[in-house]
């Protein structure tokens, strides 16, 4: 199967399974890949959470939308990524 990228902003586009994170920041977004790169867009999370839904991403709160596949752990309050990140869970993706 032939995964195609997707358009992140501006000229911008990634294959979805080389990202790890997005992280909201007002009407940027930063991107966070595999290879240890940071990108910033000028694309709300909101728009690429629609852009990566059917790829394996969650939103675990208002700030952060994750690929799955890079879940290392996870708890009540926090998610633990592959790259030794930890992102927020929220209260209602809590009790989801």
């Amino acid at each position: 199967m032939i995964i195609k990228e997707i358009k992140i902003g501006g000229r911008l586009s990634v294959i979805p399974n080389a990202v790890v994170l997005f992280e909201a920041d007002v009407n940027y977004s930063h991107v966070y890949l595999k290879n240890g790169h940071k990108l910033t867009v000028a694309t709300t999370l909101k728009k690429l959470e629609k852009r990566f839904e059917s790829h394996n991403f969650y939103r675990t709160h208002k700030k952060y939308l994750v690929n799955i596949e890079e879940v290392k752990d996870l708890n009540e309050y926090t998610v633990s990524l592959k790259n030794e990140r930890n992102v927020l869970v929220s209260r209602r993706k809590r009790e989801g």
